[in-house]
């Protein structure tokens, strides 16, 4: 294995594989009832749980899940990236700067179910594969939902109804059920000697007592489906407000990184998903993106500077256009002393960054 990681890029974000949060398919997972061994054996990290199949496109594993250890009932991890794969190295930059944080545990069998206080709990299992994912619903320190395998270890789609099914239930016949009379009048209330129409009168009256209490129970539950109705109603203006202030503080973020020269019209459009087909970034990852680009300097502040310097070259050719430049043959000696007012006159012209060849 220590070969193995020195041809490895370490992530310097450690992830929540796995916690007890209740996840979408409707029950938790117990992290100390996870057999960490089998996995340990073989730590692929994959990417959205896809597996190679042999295909020409099929991605290979992004690397390796290394760290893997237990903390306040979650099960933590730090990804080890193959720096020879091309698309696993691109992941990698996105988790480094904050793009892609969320990661998933793949579970295999046996497993065991369990419903304890009410709630499904997965009590045992084996983790088979770590992956990294785009967008995840246990929003538990970003991890990711849960993928489950069968025991040839296939990825199979378990709907949480269908999840219900597996516990061991207890069938009780109530056919066999049978009371004596003692414990039937004890059950109302009464002692032995009380009589048949004393029986019956206690029997509606317990009824009489439960329609009461069955009648207070719906006046409860409609006022909790009032009040919870309210709840997310004011949650949900809560929601768009914050989406309306993030826009335009998105907004506010790429014109300033665009009058500081910091990215272009293009990369403005991509930011905030205006070219077809693309997506807004979110706040948070633009905001990491645009606060590690340098500002650029303008035209006007090179040359300036340039201008400074007191060239009798620069003076004869700063105030010609690219096209000037180029028929006179005046490009080259001035990409070799002003190489910073070649690449504004460059920018100007075509409209994007030099790039060198």
């Amino acid at each position: 294995m220590m070969n193995l990681k020195s041809q490895m890029k370490k992530s310097s974000k450690r992830f929540v594989l796995s916690s007890e949060a209740l996840n979408t398919k409707g029950f938790r997972v117990k992290t100390d009832g996870i057999d960490l061994s089998h996995y340990e054996k073989n730590p692929l990290l994959l990417w959205m749980h896809q597996r190679p199949e042999g295909k020409k496109d099929d991605l290979l594993p992004l690397g390796i899940g290394s760290e893997l250890k237990v903390e306040d009932g979650k099960l933590y991890f730090i990804p080890l990236f193959d720096e020879k794969d091309e698309f696993a190295m691109q992941i990698h930059d996105k988790v480094e700067s904050g793009i892609i944080r969320m990661a998933s545990a793949g579970l295999g069998k046996p497993w065991k179910l369990e419903k304890i206080e009410g709630e499904i709990w997965l009590t045992k299992c084996r983790l088979v594969e770590a992956t990294l994912c785009d967008i995840g619903s246990n929003n538990e320190a970003l991890s990711s939902p849960i993928e489950l395998y069968d025991e040839d270890d296939q990825r199979i789609n378990l709907t949480a109804s269908h999840i219900k099914t597996l516990i061991p239930k207890t069938n009780i016949d109530m056919s066999k059920i049978t009371l004596s009379a003692d414990d039937a009048l004890e059950m109302v209330g009464l002692t032995e000697g009380s009589t048949a129409d004393d029986f019956l009168a206690k029997v509606k009256e317990v009824i009489k007592l439960n329609k009461t209490q069955k009648d207070s129970i719906v006046t409860l539950t409609q006022e909790r489906d009032q009040a919870i109705e309210a709840k997310d109603k004011a949650d949900s203006e809560v929601k768009k407000l914050k989406a309306a202030s993030d826009d335009a503080e998105l907004i506010r973020l790429v014109d300033d990184a665009e009058k500081a020269g910091k990215i272009l019209p293009e990369t403005r459009k991509k930011i905030l998903g205006e070219e077809e087909g693309a997506k807004k970034w979110e706040l948070s990852a633009a905001k990491a993106m645009l606060d590690l680009l340098p500002a650029n300097k303008t035209a006007q502040q090179t040359l300036s500077e340039e201008d400074a310097k007191g060239d009798e070259f620069f003076k004869l050719v700063k105030d010609k256009s690219w096209a000037e430049l180029n028929a006179s043959e005046q490009l080259i000696e001035l990409k070799q002393k002003h190489p910073e007012v070649f690449k504004q006159k460059y920018k100007a012209h075509f409209g994007k960054d030099y790039v060198e060849a």
